[in-house]
This record gives structure tokens, sequence and C-alpha cells, in this order.
């Protein structure tokens, strides 16, 4: 995918995959904005895509705050050119402990962040993409926005993942009339700093905590996991086909074939107690859900 000269914001470039991303892009000739809310990491990532001999821009957002979110876009297209390609990447995770265990305000941090925060990326930049009729969308959902993992205790985090996968799919055929591409991105184990989300949590979220190296999530990133660079290689790779749903490896395809199965079974039951409770059937589906 020829992307030279293009312009993408990245959100959460800082560090990680978002920094990946940033420099694959830039590697290939695509001007880039990172944005990210911790402006130390976000200086140093702008030096290192700097130096790559391309246009670069870093503006410390905080994705939760749309009005944040709207200016750094408007900046961006004032500084660097129309948007070509948006990557709402920020995200973060808290591991542990079942819904019932995690403190509210923890759960809004991971809903006003995973959610909320693509939301406000999309509102800001969709409408000058529309306007345009052309532009590459990548909402990066993780591998846990497909499927549970059963061997970590990341439900809460799955559940913004889902939302993250829901809002792609339900954008995909609009957006493919206005000229705009979108894909969810649903990497598995990348070897980044994810599992220590908590480091910069602000306070009306619970304050920073420091994660624990014991659990297994991080033991999975640290010892199977994608590096961020080959995270973002492997996204602009994928890109040139435009398609819905990104995935990096089938790891965890068995849990995904496991949960469509469960699902497929569901209808098949529901058939079963429909004509046992005597209920009229459905009329036949046409083209979406719900017809």
């Amino acid at each position: 995918m020829d992307i030279r000269g293009k312009t993408a914001f990245i959100t959460g470039a800082a560090s990680g995959l978002g920094l990946g991303i940033a420099r694959t892009f830039a590697r290939a000739g695509a001007n880039i904005a990172l944005t990210d809310i911790e402006s130390g990491p976000l200086s140093k990532a702008y030096d290192d895509v700097g130096v790559l001999g391309v246009r670069a821009l870093a503006i410390e957002t905080d994705v939760t705050d749309a009005d944040a979110v709207a200016a750094a876009v408007e900046r961006t297209e004032t500084d660097l050119g129309p948007i070509d390609i948006l990557v709402n990447n920020a995200g973060v995770e808290t591991s542990g402990a079942d819904i019932d265990e995690t403190p509210m305000e923890t759960v809004d941090w991971l809903i006003d962040v995973n959610i909320r925060g693509v939301i406000h990326g999309l509102q800001a930049a969709l409408p000058r993409m529309r306007e345009r009729g052309k532009g590459y969308v990548v909402n990066v959902a993780s591998i846990g926005g497909l499927q549970v993992n059963p061997d970590v205790q990341l439900g809460t985090y799955s559940m913004t993942k889902y939302a993250v996968v829901a809002l792609t799919e339900s954008l995909h055929d609009s957006l493919a009339a206005d000229g705009i591409t979108i894909s969810a991105y649903c990497p598995g184990a990348i070897n980044s700093n994810i599992w220590n989300s908590s480091r910069n949590r602000p306070d009306k979220y619970g304050g920073a905590a420091q994660g624990t190296q014991d659990h297994p999530f991080w033991q999975l990133l640290k010892n199977h996991g994608l590096s961020p660079d080959d995270a973002g290689r492997f996204l602009l790779a994928a890109m040139k086909n435009g398609p819905l749903f990104i995935v990096t490896d089938e790891r965890m395809r068995h849990v995904f074939d496991r949960r469509h199965a469960a699902i497929l079974d569901a209808y098949d039951r529901a058939e079963t107690i429909r004509n046992e409770l005597g209920l009229a059937p459905m009329p036949p589906a046409n083209t979406g859900a719900g017809n």
C-alpha cells in the first residue's frame, strides 16, 4: 500500500503498538501526527519519527476529552494537510479481577479510553474524510474484541474491545459508500507495556498504579508477542486489501471457533423452543441484522 506523502493521525502513539505503527508508516513515507497523554514519551516518539525523513507533529492529547481530540485533528490538518489515515489506537487494560471485583472508577477508565476515545477520533475526523470522499480508518480492537481468553482475566477489557469491533462493523458499509475504508485491527500478543497501563491513569479514575509482571498476560506478551514495529509492518501489509478484520496469528482461533459454535447452537435451540411453544415463524431475513 503506497502511503507516501499521506498524513496519518495516530492516537496512543508515544509507545507500544502506536509508536510501532507510527515508525512503520513514516518509513513508508507518510507524514505522522502522534498524539498521546504522556508528554515525556511523546517527545521521544516525535524524535524517533522525525529522523525518518517525514514531517511529524506531536500533540499531547487525552482521548477521553472530545474537544481535545477535535483540536488535535484540526491542528494536524492545518500543519500537515488532510488526514488520509486515522488510527484509533489509544487503549488501556486492567487485569486480575472479575467485574464485580473491579472498582467502578476503573470500569469508567476502560470505557472512556477504549470506547469513547475511538468515538471521539471518529467524530472529529470522519466528517472531513466524508467531505473529501476518501480515507482509511483503523480501529485497534485487539484479539480480545473477537473472543475472551480463558487463561487471563481480561473480561472487562474485552467488553470494551467487543464494542470497538461492533462500531467498526456498523460503519463498514456506510463509509464504503463515501469512499472510505475501515478495518478493525485485532492483533494477538504484542510485546508492549499495555500490561502497565495504570502507570498514567488520571486521578479521577483512581490514580496511577504499577502493574505486576507476574500476571500471565504480561508473560504472554513478553514471551510470544510481536514487536511493536513488526505489528505495525503487519498492519500496513494487511491494509492493502482493505479487510474488515485484521488478525495477526491463529493462536486463539480455537477459542473463537468455540464461541462461534455456541452462537450457532443457540440459533438451533431457539428454533426448537419456538416450535415447542407454538410461536409463529419469523419471516426470512433480508440483508441486515434484525431484518
